[in-house]
Protein backbone atom coordinates (compact mmCIF):
# COMPACT_ATOMS: atom_id res chain seq x y z
CA UNK A 1 0.00 0.00 0.00
CA UNK A 2 1.41 3.34 -1.04
CA UNK A 3 1.19 6.87 0.30
CA UNK A 4 -1.81 7.70 -1.91
CA UNK A 5 -3.86 4.80 -0.64
CA UNK A 6 -2.92 5.60 2.97
CA UNK A 7 -3.95 9.21 2.47
CA UNK A 8 -7.29 8.19 0.98
CA UNK A 9 -7.89 5.64 3.75
CA UNK A 10 -7.09 8.29 6.36
CA UNK A 11 -9.63 10.62 4.74
CA UNK A 12 -12.15 7.76 4.69
CA UNK A 13 -11.53 7.01 8.38
CA UNK A 14 -11.87 10.68 9.35
CA UNK A 15 -15.09 11.00 7.34
CA UNK A 16 -16.40 7.92 9.11
CA UNK A 17 -15.41 9.34 12.51
CA UNK A 18 -17.56 12.34 11.59
CA UNK A 19 -20.51 10.16 10.57
CA UNK A 20 -20.33 8.00 13.70
CA UNK A 21 -19.95 11.00 16.00
CA UNK A 22 -22.77 12.86 14.30
CA UNK A 23 -25.21 9.96 14.54
CA UNK A 24 -24.61 9.66 18.29
CA UNK A 25 -24.82 13.46 18.61
CA UNK A 26 -28.12 13.52 16.78
CA UNK A 27 -29.62 10.98 19.15
CA UNK A 28 -28.46 13.11 22.10
CA UNK A 29 -29.87 16.23 20.45
CA UNK A 30 -33.24 14.56 19.85
CA UNK A 31 -33.35 13.45 23.50
CA UNK A 32 -32.57 17.01 24.60
CA UNK A 33 -35.48 18.25 22.46
CA UNK A 34 -37.73 15.50 23.85
CA UNK A 35 -38.15 14.02 20.37
CA UNK A 36 -37.80 10.62 18.79
CA UNK A 37 -34.44 10.45 17.00
CA UNK A 38 -35.97 8.53 14.07
CA UNK A 39 -36.80 11.56 11.89
CA UNK A 40 -33.35 13.02 12.52
CA UNK A 41 -31.52 9.85 11.44
CA UNK A 42 -33.97 9.31 8.56
CA UNK A 43 -33.29 12.83 7.26
CA UNK A 44 -29.56 12.07 7.05
CA UNK A 45 -30.22 8.75 5.31
CA UNK A 46 -32.69 10.23 2.81
CA UNK A 47 -30.35 13.10 1.97
CA UNK A 48 -27.53 10.63 1.39
CA UNK A 49 -29.54 8.30 -0.83
CA UNK A 50 -31.01 11.06 -3.01
CA UNK A 51 -27.68 12.88 -3.38
CA UNK A 52 -25.89 9.62 -4.22
CA UNK A 53 -28.31 8.95 -7.07
CA UNK A 54 -28.01 12.53 -8.33
CA UNK A 55 -24.21 12.41 -8.13
CA UNK A 56 -24.09 9.08 -9.95
CA UNK A 57 -26.42 10.28 -12.71
CA UNK A 58 -24.58 13.45 -13.62
CA UNK A 59 -21.19 14.03 -15.11
CA UNK A 60 -19.00 15.62 -12.50
CA UNK A 61 -16.71 18.55 -13.02
CA UNK A 62 -13.49 18.98 -11.13
CA UNK A 63 -11.00 16.45 -9.89
CA UNK A 64 -12.07 13.75 -7.47
CA UNK A 65 -9.97 15.25 -4.62
CA UNK A 66 -11.66 18.62 -5.21
CA UNK A 67 -15.11 17.04 -5.27
CA UNK A 68 -14.35 15.15 -2.05
CA UNK A 69 -12.94 18.27 -0.37
CA UNK A 70 -16.12 20.19 -1.22
CA UNK A 71 -18.37 17.40 0.06
CA UNK A 72 -16.44 16.91 3.32
CA UNK A 73 -16.03 20.65 3.85
CA UNK A 74 -19.75 21.20 3.40
CA UNK A 75 -20.38 18.27 5.72
CA UNK A 76 -18.17 19.80 8.42
CA UNK A 77 -19.80 23.23 8.16
CA UNK A 78 -23.29 21.74 8.32
CA UNK A 79 -22.32 19.75 11.41
CA UNK A 80 -21.25 23.00 13.06
CA UNK A 81 -24.75 24.35 12.31
CA UNK A 82 -26.36 21.24 13.81
CA UNK A 83 -24.12 21.68 16.85
CA UNK A 84 -25.75 25.01 17.62
CA UNK A 85 -28.76 22.99 18.81
CA UNK A 86 -31.57 24.25 16.59
CA UNK A 87 -35.16 23.08 16.98
CA UNK A 88 -36.57 19.98 15.32
CA UNK A 89 -37.57 21.42 11.92
CA UNK A 90 -34.27 23.25 11.35
CA UNK A 91 -32.33 20.22 12.61
CA UNK A 92 -34.12 17.88 10.20
CA UNK A 93 -33.47 20.22 7.26
CA UNK A 94 -29.80 20.55 8.22
CA UNK A 95 -29.50 16.78 8.58
CA UNK A 96 -31.07 16.27 5.16
CA UNK A 97 -28.33 18.52 3.77
CA UNK A 98 -25.68 16.71 5.84
CA UNK A 99 -26.77 13.45 4.25
CA UNK A 100 -26.66 15.08 0.82
CA UNK A 101 -23.02 16.00 1.45
CA UNK A 102 -21.96 12.57 2.69
CA UNK A 103 -23.69 10.37 0.10
CA UNK A 104 -21.50 11.45 -2.82
CA UNK A 105 -18.41 11.52 -0.57
CA UNK A 106 -18.66 7.74 -0.14
CA UNK A 107 -18.75 7.22 -3.90
CA UNK A 108 -15.86 9.62 -4.48
CA UNK A 109 -13.75 7.85 -1.85
CA UNK A 110 -14.31 4.54 -3.62
CA UNK A 111 -13.39 6.09 -6.98
CA UNK A 112 -10.22 7.58 -5.53
CA UNK A 113 -9.06 4.32 -4.00
CA UNK A 114 -9.84 2.50 -7.26
CA UNK A 115 -7.95 5.08 -9.32
CA UNK A 116 -4.85 4.82 -7.14
CA UNK A 117 -4.68 1.05 -6.83
CA UNK A 118 -3.35 -1.36 -9.45
CA UNK A 119 -5.92 -3.74 -10.93
CA UNK A 120 -4.40 -6.78 -9.23
CA UNK A 121 -4.87 -5.21 -5.76
CA UNK A 122 -8.41 -3.80 -6.10
CA UNK A 123 -10.04 -6.38 -3.80
CA UNK A 124 -7.49 -5.75 -1.07
CA UNK A 125 -7.88 -1.97 -1.47
CA UNK A 126 -11.66 -2.16 -1.11
CA UNK A 127 -11.30 -4.40 1.93
CA UNK A 128 -9.05 -1.73 3.45
CA UNK A 129 -11.59 0.96 2.50
CA UNK A 130 -14.37 -0.93 4.28
CA UNK A 131 -12.16 -1.49 7.31
CA UNK A 132 -11.24 2.21 7.48
CA UNK A 133 -14.95 3.10 7.31
CA UNK A 134 -15.93 0.79 10.15
CA UNK A 135 -12.98 1.68 12.36
CA UNK A 136 -13.67 5.38 11.87
CA UNK A 137 -17.39 4.97 12.50
CA UNK A 138 -16.76 3.02 15.71
CA UNK A 139 -14.20 5.54 16.92
CA UNK A 140 -16.48 8.51 16.21
CA UNK A 141 -19.43 6.81 17.88
CA UNK A 142 -17.41 5.98 20.99
CA UNK A 143 -15.90 9.45 21.30
CA UNK A 144 -19.23 11.21 20.79
CA UNK A 145 -21.00 8.84 23.17
CA UNK A 146 -18.56 9.67 25.94
CA UNK A 147 -18.77 13.38 25.14
CA UNK A 148 -22.57 13.40 24.99
CA UNK A 149 -22.80 11.75 28.40
CA UNK A 150 -20.29 14.02 30.15
CA UNK A 151 -20.26 17.35 28.30
CA UNK A 152 -22.57 19.75 26.48
CA UNK A 153 -24.20 18.55 23.24
CA UNK A 154 -21.97 20.71 21.07
CA UNK A 155 -18.88 18.83 22.29
CA UNK A 156 -19.98 15.69 20.46
CA UNK A 157 -20.80 17.59 17.26
CA UNK A 158 -17.45 19.37 17.50
CA UNK A 159 -15.73 15.98 17.32
CA UNK A 160 -17.71 15.19 14.16
CA UNK A 161 -17.09 18.57 12.54
CA UNK A 162 -13.37 18.53 13.39
CA UNK A 163 -12.89 15.11 11.79
CA UNK A 164 -14.63 16.20 8.58
CA UNK A 165 -12.72 19.47 8.40
CA UNK A 166 -9.32 17.84 9.06
CA UNK A 167 -10.06 15.40 6.23
CA UNK A 168 -10.97 18.36 4.01
CA UNK A 169 -7.72 20.16 4.84
CA UNK A 170 -5.70 17.08 3.94
CA UNK A 171 -7.27 17.22 0.49
CA UNK A 172 -6.46 20.87 -0.16
CA UNK A 173 -2.94 21.22 1.32
CA UNK A 174 -0.76 21.47 -1.82
CA UNK A 175 1.77 18.64 -1.31
CA UNK A 176 -0.90 16.10 -0.39
CA UNK A 177 -3.28 17.35 -3.06
CA UNK A 178 -0.60 17.05 -5.77
CA UNK A 179 0.00 13.45 -4.75
CA UNK A 180 -3.68 12.60 -5.30
CA UNK A 181 -3.84 14.44 -8.63
CA UNK A 182 -0.84 12.60 -10.11
CA UNK A 183 -1.53 9.62 -12.30
CA UNK A 184 -0.94 6.31 -10.51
Amino acid sequence: MGARQLHILTVVALGAVAIGALQVSVVAHAAHLGRNPGPFIAAMACGGVVASFVYGARSSSGSLPTQLAVALGLYGVLIVAVGTGPGMIVSVVLLLLVGAATGPADAIEALLIANHTPDHAQSQAFAALTTANWLGFATGSALAGAAADHAPFWTATTIAAAAALVATLSLVVPPWRRQLLENP
